[in-house]
C-alpha cells in the first residue's frame, strides 16, 4: 500500500515537475496570440476523430483479442468498460482500472484471470507494435533506418507471465485474426495522428505528413512510459523537442497540451459519469454469487 502510494506521488511530482519547466520557458505574451487565433470548429473535428479512434476502435481492438483466444463479449459492454474504468487508469497510475477490467471479465463472461490479463497486455503490445510499424513507415518516408527493439522478459499487473504460455496465445491470435487486429489498432492510431494534425491547423501549425509518421509514433510510446501522469509533460515536451524546426515552443507546448486533453483526457472525463454504474453492477454480482 506504501509502495502504491510512494508511485502515485512519484509520478504527479514528475507530471509537475516537467510541466513547472516547460511552463516557465514559454513566454506567456506569445500564449496568448497563439490561443487567439485558435479555430474552434478544427478542434470539434479533432473530437470527433478521438472519439472514433478511442474509445470505439480501442474497444473493437480488445474484442477482437478475446475472440482471438476464443472468448466472446459484447462490443457495448467492453465500450462501457473502457470508458468506465478510463478515471482509474488516470488518477490512480497503478493499473487499478486494468484490475477492475480483468474482475469484470471474470465475473460475467467467465474468462479466467490469466486470460484476461493477457488480452489487456496483448492490448497494450500491440499498440505499442502499431506504433514501431507506423515509425518504421515513417522512416521509410524520410529515409531513416528504423530501430530494432528486443522483449526478454514480460511484468504485468504484478504477476510474472510465463513467456512460454504468452507465446502460444499470440500464435493463436497470428493462426486466426492477427492482422484485422493490428490493421484495426492501426487505424485507431491514425485517426489520434489525424486529431494532432488537426489541432496543429487549428493552431496556424502546418507539419509535413511524413514528418509526423515518423515523430508522432515516438512521442506516444515517451508519453506511454510510466513516468508521468497519463504522460502529461512528457508527451507536450516531446513535441517540442521532435517537432521544433516546424513551430515556436510556444506554439508546440498548446499543441501538446490540447492533443493530450482531446486524446487522451477526453475519455477519462467521460468515464467519470459511468463508474458508479460500473461499482454497482460489480456490487450486484457480488451478492449472486
Amino acid at each position: 500500500m506504501k509502495k502504491n502510494i510512494f508511485i502515485n506521488f512519484l509520478s504527479l511530482s514528475i507530471t509537475f515537475i516537467i510541466l513547472f519547466f516547460l511552463l516557465k520557458k514559454v513566454q506567456w505574451s506569445l500564449i496568448k496570440l497563439v490561443l487567439h487565433r485558435l479555430k474552434i470548429e478544427y478542434l470539434i473535428l479533432a473530437l470527433l476523430f478521438s472519439f472514433l479512434g478511442n474509445p470505439i476502435f480501442n474497444s473493437l481492438q480488445w474484442k477482437m483479442i478475446l475472440e482471438a483466444m476464443e472468448y466472446k463479449v459484447a462490443l457495448k459492454d467492453i465500450l462501457f468498460l473502457r470508458i468506465s474504468t478510463a478515471p482509474f487508469k488516470s488518477v490512480l497510475p497503478l493499473k487499478v482500472g486494468d484490475i477492475l477490467r480483468v474482475i469484470f471479465l471474470k465475473r460475467f463472461y467467465r474468462v479466467p484471470l490469466l486470460i484476461s490479463t493477457l488480452s489487456v497486455f496483448s492490448h497494450l503490445a500491440i499498440n505499442v507494435l502499431t506504433c514501431i510499424v507506423v515509425f518504421a513507415v515513417g522512416a521509410a518516408f524520410n529515409a531513416v533506418i528504423p530501430l530494432k527493439c528486443n522483449i526478454f522478459t514480460i511484468h504485468f499487473l504484478g504477476l510474472s507471465v510465463p513467456i512460454r504460455n504468452t507465446l502460444n496465445i499470440f500464435k493463436k491470435m497470428i493462426l486466426k485474426n492477427f492482422f484485422i487486429i493490428l490493421c484495426i489498432s492501426l487505424i485507431r492510431f491514425f485517426f489520434e495522428i489525424f486529431s494532432f494534425s488537426i489541432i496543429g491547423k487549428a493552431l496556424g501549425i502546418y507539419i509535413p505528413l511524413n514528418k509526423i509518421l515518423l515523430f508522432y509514433p515516438l512521442v506516444s510510446l515517451i508519453a506511454n512510459l510510466p513516468l508521468a501522469f497519463e504522460g502529461l509533460g512528457v508527451r507536450e515536451g516531446s513535441i517540442i523537442l521532435l517537432f521544433s524546426s516546424f513551430a515556436l515552443q510556444e506554439e508546440l507546448f498548446i499543441l501538446g497540451f490540447l492533443t493530450s486533453l482531446i486524446c487522451h483526457f477526453l475519455v477519462p472525463f467521460m468515464g467519470i459519469f459511468f463508474v458508479f454504474k460500473l461499482l454497482k453492477d460489480l456490487n450486484l454480482k457480488d451478492e449472486k454469487i
